[in-house]
């Protein structure tokens, strides 16, 4: 106890290992996340395992059963 009084007295510029700042790395691996599905959805269409979709809508872009709503952003 005596020890933790003398060394915050000898270094008060020194901030403890909690801090606010811990938070801000979260967005790393965020993107990587974002990334990671992004390159896995590219491969599920390239590989005709889901269909293409719009990026405006989120529609696709032919039907698959009659009557199913498609993309007319382009069209």
């Amino acid at each position: 106890m005596c020890g933790q009084i003398l060394e915050r007295a000898l270094r008060p510029h020194v901030r403890s290992a909690d801090n606010e700042k811990v938070r801000q790395d979260l967005w790393i691996p965020m993107l990587l996340v974002l990334g990671w599905a992004t390159v896995a959805r590219a491969m599920l269409v390239s590989a005709h395992k889901l269909p293409p979709t719009c990026g405006t809508c989120g529609r696709r872009f032919e039907r698959r059963h009659l009557g199913e709503p498609v993309c007319r952003c382009h069209a």
